[in-house]
């Protein structure tokens, strides 16, 4: 059934994708309605289900794909880049590109791991923790940590750095209302908190 979805052309795909992601993010698995989702798509509910069997597999679908953003994420990180704020700017400026693309797909993870049907669980909690374990890993990979102050608590400020990091989000995307509406602007002031936050953890350049 999903073959026929994946032969669709590519925008149709998009806006069945995007109109899912945004209801079950907005209601929950148990909540979200498939004639939103259709109305939304501009499909017919019997396309729907031609294309993904249930309401189920189409949540499956879902978490497989969102998924695949973050391993493509990864994929496209410079893991040659050792300073560390430079490879969290990096990593910010792919995820937001994959947001403006996708607005819905990380939000969708959360809800879906939150989700008690056993089904879900048994789906979702091996694949959760090996996609954070390896961005994980790769986040901190070749970084250069000596240039962190020895006067702080390396951990403590890595958390902070990471609080900083998730509030910026939060604050960006409650003002956007979507990621889609993202610009330059939001950039700026992306390159703006991480300049003080170098200049606040690191070790003064002679």
């Amino acid at each position: 059934m999903v073959s026929k979805f994946e032969a669709l052309d590519p925008e149709k795909q998009n806006r069945i994708l995007k109109a899912a992601f945004e209801e079950f993010v907005r209601n929950g698995y148990e909540r979200a309605s498939t004639n939103e989702i259709i109305k939304n798509a501009d499909i017919s509910k019997g396309a729907l289900f031609v294309y993904f069997g249930s309401k189920k597999k189409l949540f499956i679908y879902l978490f497989h794909y969102a998924v695949g953003i973050i391993q493509q994420i990864l994929k496209e990180m410079d893991l040659e880049e050792s300073d560390f704020f430079e490879r969290v700017r990096q990593l910010g400026l792919i995820k937001l590109r994959h947001m403006r693309q996708m607005p819905y797909a990380f939000d969708f993870l959360e809800v879906a791991i939150k989700e008690n049907d056993a089904d879900f669980h048994e789906e979702f909690s091996g694949i959760k923790h090996d996609v954070i374990s390896r961005s994980f890993a790769l986040m901190n990979q070749n970084i250069d940590y000596s240039k962190f102050r020895e006067d702080f608590e390396l951990e403590k400020v890595l958390n902070m750095i990471n609080w900083v990091m998730l509030g910026f989000s939060e604050q960006a995307r409650s003002k956007l209302g979507s990621y889609e509406e993202a610009d330059e602007s939001h950039i700026q002031v992306f390159d703006d908190y991480i300049e003080i936050m170098k200049r606040c953890f690191y070790k003064p350049t002679e």
